[in-house]
């Protein structure tokens, strides 16, 4: 058993280290980073093409899927779901932004952000959200684990943080405490929450 805990904890390490470094590790041999885009001709014109695909797929209503109606409802569905379905794809949690909810809905959203996300090629963007992504939820399915119960999240002090995100607006999440049984458990692994028209649901993830 010790040996199964060695080895996620190795995997998840490793993902830390490679979401934390910026690298995109697409072709093998190679580590093309986010800065040399900022510098190559050709990069640039990439991404600039890139800005105006996302620019076009802006819309002025979205839909999200399994969405909830707080912040606090948002985080309780998406952590009890991770908890309770051990085996289950990232891509198939209902209550975590999907890959394609992140590439339709929040990265066209994003695009006037100062951040990674927003001035990189779409595909960059992708990959290193969805790493990030897989390494926040293996360390919260670890937190979790062997804690059963009713999960629930302690009211958020007021008002939130919110980022205005062109048509959506980003709840920016930190540390906080919730309560599983007589056990709390502290949760830094999920990074914002988006939400339009009072729909709420959690997008992205980190460790």
């Amino acid at each position: 058993m010790f040996q199964n805990y060695k080895f996620i904890f190795l995997n998840i390490l490793l993902l830390s280290l490679l979401s934390t470094s910026m690298f995109d590790c697409k072709e093998k041999g190679q580590r093309p980073d986010f800065e040399k885009e900022l510098r190559d001709p050709k990069l640039v014109s990439e991404i600039q093409k890139d800005r105006k695909i996302l620019k076009s797929e802006i819309k002025e209503s979205y839909t999200l899927q399994n969405s909830s109606q707080s912040v606090e409802e948002a985080l309780t569905k998406a952590l009890t779901e991770i908890r309770d379905n051990s085996n289950l794809s990232d891509d198939l949690l209902l209550y975590s932004c999907n890959p394609e909810e992140i590439r339709k809905v929040y990265l066209p959203n994003n695009l006037d952000q100062n951040n990674i996300a927003a001035n990189s090629k779409i595909e960059d963007s992708m990959y290193l959200i969805l790493l990030r992504r897989a390494a926040g939820i293996s360390k919260i399915r670890q937190n979790l684990q062997g804690n059963k119960g009713p999960i629930k999240v302690r009211p958020f002090v007021k008002p939130y943080n919110v980022r205005k995100l062109t048509n959506i607006n980003g709840y920016i999440i930190g540390e906080f405490d919730l309560q599983v049984g007589l056990k709390t458990i502290r949760i830094d692994e999920i990074k914002l929450i988006i939400e339009h028209k009072n729909q709420f649901k959690v997008c992205t993830y980190g460790t």
